[in-house]
């Protein structure tokens, strides 16, 4: 588990977070424009920043189960490379990289995570697999002060299939994790919700997500683990937190079911 600080020089009155996960770039299903649409998004739009939440490549190597006969992806480098040139313009926007079990499986085969070569290449803060991401606003004298947002982030283990548990999942990290946001990636799942906490110095909302993901389950003349594994078709994309000063400094937050591209 990892403890990260990051500050945001905000430049105007709205700050924007994107959990992104689940790209599986690489993978036959991958949808690709659906990411590049996401990038140029986040890329257009002031003050949004991104932080990664794993399986940003698909890292499946081809005596894998998951492995299909049909795989047309390069080398590791090859992706690797494609997939950073991509996300290139948003590059001083990451504030975070953490990992997903597909990473985690290139670092069992001794190959090494794309995820920590990214973080050295371009200097961003790594986050394991789980941990909390505490921003702050350095506001420079220009409007007040903010409270800082903590963000509990993790990228999953659960691989059921039901939407009612994917959200139990995640609400119940709140009975152990403190934080203002909580972050679950891995079953490609896209959802958000809030729900009310209270305790001695008042009442405030907690904030839940399923991060979403750019793999198909099912894609027109392919066949992938995904389709063979029977998995539910999913929408693809990912939401993000709007973020900005509430009354009596408080966070006001939003969280939007996707990001629509």
């Amino acid at each position: 588990m990892y403890w990260n600080k990051q500050t945001i020089d905000l430049q105007g009155k709205i700050c924007r977070i994107t959990p992104l996960a689940d790209i599986h770039w690489g993978n036959n299903n991958c949808k690709k424009h659906k990411l590049i649409r996401t990038v140029d998004y986040i890329k257009n739009e002031p003050d949004h920043y991104v932080f990664g939440m794993g399986d940003w490549w698909d890292s499946i190597l081809f005596n894998d189960k998951r492995a299909s006969h049909g795989d047309k992806c390069g080398t590791m480098d090859e992706e690797y490379n494609k997939l950073k040139q991509i996300l290139l313009p948003i590059k001083d926007r990451i504030i975070m990289v953490a990992e997903g079990n597909h990473e985690i499986r290139l670092e069992q085969w001794r190959i090494g995570s794309p995820i920590r070569r990214l973080s050295d290449e371009w200097n961003i803060l790594y986050g394991g697999y789980s941990g909390f991401l505490r921003l702050s606003i350095l506001r420079k004298g220009k409007g007040g002060h903010w409270l800082p947002l903590v963000i509990y982030y993790h990228h999953g283990a659960s691989s059921g299939r039901k939407t009612g548990g994917a959200v139990n999942r995640v609400e119940e990290l709140s009975q152990y994790w403190g934080a203002d946001v909580y972050c679950m990636a891995h079953n490609h799942k896209l959802w958000a919700t809030a729900e009310p906490f209270i305790d001695w110095s008042g009442d405030r909302p907690l904030y839940f997500c399923n991060t979403g993901g750019f793999l198909e389950t099912s894609t027109v003349n392919e066949t992938g683990y995904g389709e063979i594994k029977q998995y539910n078709p999913l929408r693809l994309g990912t939401n993000t937190i709007k973020w900005q000063r509430g009354n009596n400094a408080q966070n006001q937050v939003e969280i939007s079911e996707y990001i629509k591209v």
